[in-house]
């Protein structure tokens, strides 16, 4: 089940990052039972990718209607 562009707007950023995180330790478990050939969905990794994806767009489009830059969060700004 992917994830609906309406629910992620409806996260809060805190809910958000704690998703991807979520979806990022899955992505790792997922790529080794792969690489182990233990994985039987393996359209599932490319679902995760696609989610992980949507929530990283989601922060971005957040940042851009703040007026924020990536340099800024880095902390590289002058």
């Amino acid at each position: 089940m992917s994830l609906k562009l309406a629910d992620l707007r409806a996260m809060t950023d805190r809910e958000l990052r704690d998703k991807l995180l979520g979806l990022r330790r899955d992505q790792l478990r997922m790529r080794v039972q792969h690489a182990a050939r233990q994985l039987t969905k393996t359209h599932e990794l490319r679902n995760l990718r696609g989610d992980v994806a949507r929530i990283k767009t989601e922060f971005s489009m957040r940042r851009q209607r703040r007026g924020v830059s990536p340099e800024q969060l880095a902390g590289t700004s002058q």
